[in-house]
């Protein structure tokens, strides 16, 4: 779990009034909720020299060793923190030490962060490590379109300061992704997880990776951007190490060929592949077998992607190779029949979640044969998927009560 340090300038007012509750750094709540949370728990907050407690005439707070503040302090979330800097001179020292300032959390404060915020924060970022801005544009409440080049300067030169540091970054929903912005992204040589999702990349026609760039790369989320093929694959044959590929929504990918044969040749350490609604219509059953090259693949999710059509079971080279596979989704492959299942429900044997949405073709006899013969499995989403009587349910629940059924209609 990390924390959420400060914003603030030291010994003045605190620049963002605002929650005193710790959030995970990627947690992907929407920002309504975050908005009306935040002004919850302000009315909540008690001023901290109310709190101060005295000690046969003396402050007790004054008496505690440096040590038990430091502790304190590397709790407490941005407001807090910044409010500590403000009680005296010692407090103020100590909570302007760099090291509350590695995981910053600003999705929070997102229709607080404007130029201003970002310039005085940029101080304190000298050696932060995760750095969350998912939403953080003040301007896009006004009629403004796009934020103003001040506000992009200071995001670059936040990212150009930390490129040594930085292992974590999440620009969600940031309309003002540029291409000097990707480029100092990339530039961030010790960057392991990056997640982009929603993001239009309106200059990415202009940007290119440089092919001596080696990237530590192991999350990359692109879901829902308007990324392309060459792109993609530039990123993927740079990034050796990578383990997540998350592209779901992606709709200008359409091919998934070229994608497939990049990360079977450049990314065989790959443990997670999503591709929802990606590609979806294509002639792809035999590439997909390609996917039996990913030993480690844990994570598979084709919903909605279809191959069109079935010209080879590729279902089967995946169950043959992919020994450690323990959740797949196929939702919305309404040819699928228990043939082509077959070779996953009796051999993938660590599988413990199986989607079979709208797979109209399934019968009950294959869930059988499934929940038998996965000793792991404890999710089977069958949701609208077969005609299959409430009695039947009933029997395979009491017969193998570890495996929850979805069978809503």
């Amino acid at each position: 779990m990390t924390y959420t340090p400060a914003v603030g300038t030291i010994l003045s007012p605190p620049l963002i009034e605002g929650t005193t509750t710790r959030f995970h750094l990627f947690c992907p709540l929407n920002n309504t909720v975050l908005y009306n949370r935040r002004q919850e728990l302000t009315h909540n907050v008690i001023p901290l020299r109310e709190t101060e407690v005295k000690l046969n005439g003396q402050n007790f707070t004054e008496i505690l060793p440096p040590e038990v503040l430091y502790n304190i302090f590397d709790s407490l979330d941005l407001r807090s923190l910044s409010r500590c800097a403000q009680v005296n001179e010692r407090w103020n020292l100590i909570a302007n030490n760099l090291h509350f300032y590695r995981d910053i959390d600003l999705k929070m404060y997102w229709d607080k962060i404007n130029t201003n915020t970002l310039e005085k924060l940029r101080k304190k970022l000298q050696k932060v490590r995760k750095l969350d801005m998912t939403w953080c544009n003040e301007y896009q409440l006004g009629s403004a379109e796009f934020a103003p080049h001040e506000f992009i300067d200071s995001i670059e030169r936040i990212l150009e300061e930390a490129k040594e540091t930085l292992t974590h970054l999440c620009l969600n929903h940031a309309s003002w992704i540029s291409k000097t912005i990707l480029h100092r992204i990339f530039d961030c040589s010790n960057l392991e997880e990056l997640r982009l999702r929603n993001i239009h990349f309106r200059d990415f026609n202009y940007w290119s990776m440089s092919s001596n760039t080696v990237m530590k790369l192991k999350t990359l989320d692109v879901s829902m951007s308007g990324i392309e093929k060459k792109h993609l694959t530039d990123i993927l044959k740079n990034s050796p190490n990578l383990e997540n590929l998350i592209m779901d929504d992606c709709r200008r990918l359409k091919n998934p060929e070229p994608i497939i044969t990049t990360v079977t040749n450049y990314n065989k350490k790959l443990k997670t592949w999503s591709s929802s609604s990606t590609f979806s219509g294509q002639d792809s059953s035999q590439i997909y077998g390609e996917f039996g090259k990913l030993i480690y693949l844990e994570y598979l999710d084709l919903s909605l992607c279809e191959p069109e059509p079935y010209r080879t079971n590729c279902l089967e080279n995946i169950a043959m190779n992919c020994k450690k596979l323990k959740r797949l989704e196929l939702a919305f492959w309404k040819q699928l029949t228990d043939q082509q299942l077959l070779p996953i429900i009796t051999r993938c044997k660590e599988l413990s979640h199986l989607n079979l949405t709208k797979t109209t073709k399934i019968s009950p006899m294959a869930l059988s044969i499934a929940c038998n013969n996965l000793p792991n499995l404890r999710h089977l989403c069958i949701y609208s998927s077969i005609e299959i009587s409430k009695e039947m349910i009933e029997d395979l629940t009491q017969k193998y009560p570890k495996v929850k059924m979805y069978n809503l209609k």
